[in-house]
């Protein structure tokens, strides 16, 4: 994993610890203005795939929470907070947890060059209904 707010990579270093008991190893990146954070364990493997496997089949607070901590964003002067991922499916998953709480929202596609990857946006007061449903961990 890697993240730019060392107190919050401290803190999911913690987590992965009291979750797992494994001791990740936590370094600042030379390359960039990171920190990384680093699991060499299978169990560590096995367990997240069960997790993902579960959390996939019964979405809920903590599993979107982590999805928009890692892959969302926040446009204040806007009001509006964004969802993005090339991955199709997890795109669904998302929309569909937004559906069932009644939170309107839009997909649409970007390109740009040869990427492609989809965007979900909620706008106006549908983002501070969002906020009830989110388990947010992240600082920003």
């Amino acid at each position: 994993m890697t993240e730019r707010n060392e107190s919050h990579a401290r803190y999911l270093a913690e987590l992965i610890l009291k979750i797992m008991g494994i001791i990740p190893r936590i370094f600042k990146d030379k390359h960039s203005n990171t920190w990384r954070i680093r699991l060499y364990r299978k169990k560590a493997y096995n367990l997240v795939r069960e997790l993902v496997k579960t959390a996939v089949r019964e979405p809920d607070a903590h599993l979107m929470g982590g999805l928009f901590d890692a892959e969302g964003d926040y446009t204040y002067s806007k009001k509006r907070i964004r969802f993005t991922n090339k991955d199709y499916e997890l795109i669904s998953l998302v929309s569909n947890y937004l559906e069932k709480h009644g939170i309107i929202h839009h997909i649409y596609l970007r390109r740009k060059g040869r990427n492609t990857w989809y965007v979900i946006e909620i706008y106006g007061r549908n983002t501070s209904l969002l906020l009830l449903y989110l388990d947010l961990r992240h600082p920003k």
